[in-house]
């Protein structure tokens, strides 16, 4: 599955997050592992079928009653055959006590007749198996019993039943259900086995005895461990897997597959319901309408990626002379206060922006500025969690090409949107999980941005700061606009009758999307020139003030 993200990443260019891939059409796809079950039962109760038993006793009785090490692959070069037979032959020489009392039974199914690479293979196996034989065996016993041939269910399921060991060691597997069968097969006399780390069943089976694939010598001395291990630790770790092998079995993986199919489709479609996101352009004449006669308005305006386009480093994203002119001329008029609310540190939003009448919110709402006012926290902690934060960072910064830290007055950032997309999702990933065991319990909170994943105190988000504004503002005229996730907090604390817009494609809490900035810059120039015309326009008459001057001249004539 990770293997599978990471394609999509490095080959599609799609941003991967938890499993879920966004598709430039706004579809999320989900990806999903499921370890895939065995028939229990069938392996189970295979001891009592008379055809299993009957070719049981033939095996024990032409195996002269050794201990019985079973090694059952195809033919193939992940499976690691070799290996197990070079790991067999370091053990016997290691173990010469051994000799005489333990045969390895290797089976190996034909695969790709024909294909140059597979016939080297085999007659390496081939070779190898005689050179052992031929050196360590004896005239009553062989140290390998090779066979080289499809085995019927009867024989399969005598020699699983048969085994003391099973030596399951792939160089890389999917699943490897053959570990599984040997493990279900196990109700009379109890077996040990012994499983690659590779692969897939290692997750699900805890009570194997894992080894490295590729280090013959631990193989060795874990066959050893297999074959002198106590009767009750054999019986404990066999009834351990037991349980998980037969909790989840073949039919729960396909009730679980097509239950998490249909619940992948449902959050799908219900997300495409609950984050529709409509062009602005549908009801742009209405919302001129609405400014042009609300009493009270409100605009909430990120920075970054909304009124100026994003740039490779944060400090070159300076705005330019025709926005600060047009959010000058919006803040000035009557009626409508602009708030920039921006992940941007204070004194950046002070330089450029606290001359203009706005209002300011800094840090993702960790500081909140009104205008003619100072700076007020949302929250006070201390320091010594930032210098914890920023160590973990800077060791990932060293190891991402492109990556930088900024460090701000609540929170610190990480940077990666001039890294390589691939190695950033692996890192981010890792990243993310560290600093999510570093800080739990300190009260951070761990937000991900547009190619930025910021840390600071919990609580404190853009929602919150968009609250406080709203809180007994009276505004009959509400926007919110912002292009990332750290966006969708303000979003949410918009009342119903707002008009949320997000910047760029993908799904979204707000009701409504334009393409880049310069869209934003358009509508809020079209908003500006909605509140000169109707400053320019002479105040409306109080209610009843014509009817009083008549009733007054009226008085005056009696």
């Amino acid at each position: 599955m990770a293997n599978f993200a990471h394609s999509v990443v490095r080959f599609l260019g799609y941003l991967v997050e938890a499993g879920v891939a966004v598709l430039p059409d706004k579809r999320r796809v989900r990806a999903e592992a499921f370890p895939m079950g065995i028939d229990f039962d069938f392996f189970y109760s295979s001891s009592g079928r008379a055809d299993v038993k009957a070719e049981a006793d033939r095996l024990r009785e032409m195996l002269g009653g050794v201990k019985v090490v079973l090694s059952i692959d195809r033919l193939d070069y992940t499976k690691g055959v070799i290996n197990r037979i070079y790991a067999w032959e370091l053990f016997l020489k290691r173990r010469p006590e051994w000799r005489g009392r333990a045969t390895l039974v290797a089976v190996v199914v034909p695969s790709r007749a024909g294909v140059a690479k597979y016939e080297e293979m085999k007659r390496e196996i081939d070779r190898e198996v005689g050179r052992i034989n031929g050196e360590l065996g004896e005239l009553n016993w062989v140290p390998v019993l090779y066979l080289y041939r499809f085995l019927p269910t009867p024989t399969l399921l005598a020699l699983y039943n048969v085994a003391d060991v099973a030596l399951v060691t792939p160089l890389r597997d999917g699943m490897n259900l053959i570990a599984k069968e040997y493990v279900a097969s196990k109700r009379g006399e109890p077996g040990v086995l012994v499983l690659s780390e590779t692969a897939g069943a290692a997750k699900e089976l805890a009570g194997a005895l894992t080894v490295n694939p590729n280090d013959v010598g631990e193989m060795a001395e874990a066959i050893a461990k297999a074959l002198e291990m106590p009767e009750e630790e054999k019986r404990r770790r066999v009834e351990e897997m037991q349980r998980r092998l037969r909790e989840y079995d073949v039919v729960r993986w396909g009730r679980d597959f097509v239950e998490s199919l249909k619940a992948a489709y449902a959050e799908r479609k219900g997300l495409a319901e609950k984050l529709a996101v409509r062009p602005l352009a549908e009801v742009e004449d209405e919302l001129l309408k609405r400014f042009r006669e609300a009493k009270k308005r409100l605009l909430l305006l990120d920075y970054d990626g909304t009124l100026v386009p994003l740039q490779p480093y944060a400090q070159w994203a300076a705005p330019d002379s025709d926005l600060l002119s047009l959010l000058g001329r919006l803040a000035a008029s009557p009626s409508c206060d602009v708030v920039i609310i921006s992940g941007r540190p204070r004194g950046f939003l002070d330089k450029w922006f606290g001359g203009l009448g706005a209002g300011l919110v800094a840090e993702h709402g960790a500081w909140i500025k009104r205008a003619g006012s100072e700076w007020a926290p949302a929250v006070n902690m201390g320091e010594e969690w930032r210098q914890h934060v920023r160590r973990i960072m800077e060791d990932y910064a060293s190891r991402l090409p492109g990556s930088y830290i900024e460090e701000k007055e609540m929170a610190v950032a990480f940077h990666y949107r001039n890294a390589d997309r691939a190695l950033a999702e692996k890192a981010v990933k890792e990243l993310m999980e560290a600093l999510a065991t570093a800080t739990q319990g300190l009260g951070l909170r761990i937000l991900r941005g547009n190619m930025v994943l910021e840390v600071k105190p919990a609580g404190v988000d853009k929602g919150s700061a968009a609250r406080a504004w709203l809180r007994g503002g009276g505004y009959d005229f509400v926007l919110a606009a912002g292009d990332d996730e750290t966006d969708e907090d303000m979003f949410a604390a918009m009342p119903e009758d707002a008009y949320t817009i997000k910047v760029g494609p993908g799904p979204s809490l707000a009701k409504y999307y334009v393409d880049s900035p310069d869209d934003i810059r358009r509508l809020l120039s079209a908003l500006a020139s909605e509140a000169a015309a109707r400053a320019a326009r002479p105040a409306p008459a109080k209610p009843g003030l014509l009817s009083r001057l008549r009733s007054a001249l009226g008085r005056l004539r009696r």
